[in-house]
C-alpha cells in the first residue's frame, strides 16, 4: 500500500481519489475521516498510532462503519489545517514525530494526510488523559484503551528496541571483522605466490644471482593496522524484522546508488557478496591496504566503513573532514533510496565514528587564514545520528542535518571557531553535496 510507504508529499488530490477507489479498508496503520474530529478525539487517534505501529490519517474520506471501506472521497474545505494539527500534536506528551501534507486544492477541496511515526518514547498520552490509547486493528473500535499487560509492554518497548538494534550493530561489526580476516589471509597468500614466482624465476634464469632482492608489491602491514576507518551505521528505531527476503536486496542496490566525487553508496560497480542478513561489499587495496566495506540488511540496516587516511610527500599522513561530510551525505542519500524501496517510513538511529586517527593531521573543510592543521589526540571519536525518513526525503532538511553533524565533528577535533563557517551554501559551493 503506497500510502504507508511513500513520502506523503508525492500524493496529489487525484492520487488520493484513485487510492480510495482501490477500496483499501481501514486497519492498524490506516484511518479515514470525513472531517476533522474534535481535538480530544484526534489526540487519542494520534496517540494510538504512536503507541502502536504508526500510520496515516486521511481527512476527506468517509468510510463504511461496518467494513472500513471508503464510500465517499470528496475532500474537505481548504483552510489552515496545519495549524490545527500542530495544536493537536502539542496536546500530546511526549511530542510524537509526524508528517503533514495537504494536497493542492481542487474546486476548493483538499485532502489532508497526517503520518504519525511509531513512537520511540512510549507510552504517549493526550494531556489531561491518563489512559494509554492503542490501535486495535478492528473497524468498529479502531482505538481502545490498552490492557495492563499491553501497557507494560509499551513501557518496555524502547528497551526491546535497543536490544534489537544492538544485535543488528554487532552483526554488522562481526561481518566486517570476518571479511577483514579473510582478506588478510588473501594478502598473505598473494605475497606467498609472488615469492614462489620470484624463486622460480631465479632458478630458471642463468643470471638469477644478479636478480634484485625480492620485494613484494603487496602491502606488508596486516590489513586493518594502518588505517583510520570512518564507519556510518543507520537502522530503523524498531527492528521489526525483514522487509524483504535477503536475496531481494541485490536489485535494490543496483537501483539505489547515490554518488559524488568522493564516495558512492550503495556502489553498483563493485562486487557484492550474499550474507545471511542481506549483502556485503568488502574490498582492500593491495598497494596501501586501504579498506572499503558496505552492507545492506533486509531489515533496513545500512553500513559503510571506509579508510580516510591518505599520505603525500608534503603532508605526511593525514585525513580531511570534507571526506567525513561527503561520506555521511552520500550514505544518507543512498539510505533514503533503500528505505523507499523497502517501504519503510519512520524513525532512524545510528552513528558516525572514526577509529585510528591518533597522532595524524586532521584538515578542516574551512581552513584558517594561518593554515593551521590540528593533530588528533584521540584514537576514536563517535557522533550519534537521530532522524527520520521525512528528513531523508527533504533535500534541504537533509543538507542542514549533515551540516549540523559536520559542525559537531569539527568541534570535536578542536576547530571551535572554523565550524561556525560551515553552512549549506558553502558545502554546495565546494561540491561536497554534488551527485
Amino acid at each position: 500500500m503506497d500510502i504507508l510507504t511513500k513520502p506523503l508529499n508525492t500524493f496529489s488530490f487525484e492520487k488520493i481519489v484513485t487510492f480510495a477507489q482501490e477500496n483499501h479498508p481501514e486497519g492498524v496503520e490506516l484511518d479515514y475521516k470525513e472531517n476533522f474530529p474534535d481535538k480530544e478525539k484526534l489526540s487519542q487517534l494520534v496517540v494510538a498510532f504512536a503507541n502502536t505501529r504508526g500510520g496515516v490519517i486521511i481527512v476527506g474520506i468517509k468510510e463504511n462503519r461496518e467494513n472500513g471501506l471508503p464510500i465517499k472521497y470528496e475532500g474537505i474545505e481548504d483552510g489552515h489545517h496545519d495549524e490545527f494539527i500542530a495544536q493537536v500534536i502539542g496536546n500530546i506528551s511526549p511530542i510524537p514525530a509526524y508528517e503533514f501534507h495537504k494536497t493542492i486544492a481542487k474546486d476548493g477541496k483538499v485532502f489532508v494526510l497526517v503520518r504519525v511515526f511509531e513512537g520511540d518514547e512510549t507510552p504517549y498520552y493526550p494531556h489531561n488523559d491518563s489512559n494509554i490509547w492503542i490501535r486495535t486493528g478492528t473497524v468498529k473500535k479502531a482505538v481502545d484503551i490498552a490492557s495492563p499487560e499491553h501497557a507494560e509492554l509499551l513501557y518496555k518497548k524502547a528497551e526491546r528496541a535497543e536490544m534489537g538494534r544492538i544485535r543488528n550493530r554487532d552483526r554488522a561489526k562481526f561481518n566486517y571483522q570476518a571479511f577483514l580476516k579473510d582478506a588478510e589471509k588473501n594478502r598473505l597468500k598473494q605475497i606467498e605466490i609472488e615469492k614462489d614466482n620470484y624463486d622460480r624465476k631465479k632458478i630458471e634464469n642463468e643470471d638469477g644471482d644478479n636478480l634484485p632482492t625480492f620485494r613484494s608489491q603487496i602491502t606488508q602491514k596486516p590489513l586493518g593496522s594502518n588505517v583510520a576507518i570512518l564507519t556510518i551505521l543507520l537502522q530503523p528505531y524498531y527492528p521489526h524484522g525483514q522487509f524483504v527476503r535477503p536475496r531481494e536486496i541485490e536489485p535494490m542496490i543496483r537501483e539505489s546508488e547515490a554518488t559524488n566525487r568522493h564516495f558512492a553508496f550503495p556502489s553498483r560497480t563493485v562486487r557484492w557478496d550474499s550474507i545471511t542478513e542481506g549483502m556485503i561489499h568488502f574490498n582492500w587495496n593491495s598497494r596501501d591496504g586501504e579498506i572499503d566495506c558496505q552492507q545492506v540488511f533486509a531489515n533496513g540496516l545500512v553500513y559503510t566503513a571506509n579508510d580516510v587516511l591518505r599520505s603525500s610527500p608534503d603532508q605526511g599522513i593525514y585525513t580531511h573532514l570534507a571526506w567525513f561530510t561527503s561520506q555521511l551525505y552520500i550514505t544518507l542519500k543512498g539510505a533514503k533510496n533503500i528505505f523507499e524501496k523497502l517501504g519503510y517510513q519512520g524513525s532512524l538511529v545510528g552513528y558516525i565514528e572514526v577509529q585510528g586517527l591518533q597522532g595524524y593531521k586532521v584538515h578542516a573543510i574551512v581552513q584558517s587564514m594561518f593554515g593551521d592543521v590540528n593533530i588528533s589526540v584521540f584514537d576514536h571519536r563517535s557522533w550519534p545520528i537521530n532522524l527520520d525518513t521525512r528528513i531523508l526525503a527533504n533535500e534541504q532538511e537533509l543538507k542542514e542535518f549533515v551540516v549540523d553533524i559536520s559542525r559537531d565533528i569539527h568541534w570535536s577535533f578542536g576547530y571551535k571557531d572554523l565550524q561556525k563557517s560551515i553552512n549549506v551554501a558553502y558545502l554546495e559551493q565546494k561540491n561536497y553535496f554534488s551527485e
